[in-house]
């Protein structure tokens, strides 16, 4: 059975999706956790939606967060 750690906490369900399939195209299965919660609530009351990917996985998966997010700026 796999573990799961949190990669990163976003405060657009839209964004945490893009990052997961991002994430899933590069062989990384990622879940977005809390995202079926009212997204007006999330932000104040929930601390976001977390991106989790395999243990295993994750320093590969934050090297591709941390570029993507780069490219963003």
């Amino acid at each position: 059975m796999s573990k799961f750690t949190i990669l990163h906490t976003f405060y657009n369900p839209v964004e945490a999706e893009i990052f997961k399939a991002r994430l899933e195209s590069e062989g990384i299965r990622a879940y977005v956790l809390d995202q079926n919660q009212l997204y007006s609530q999330i932000p104040s009351t929930m601390g976001g939606y977390r991106l989790q990917v395999e243990t295993e996985y994750f320093l590969k998966a934050k090297q591709i967060l941390d570029k993507s997010l780069e490219n963003e700026e």
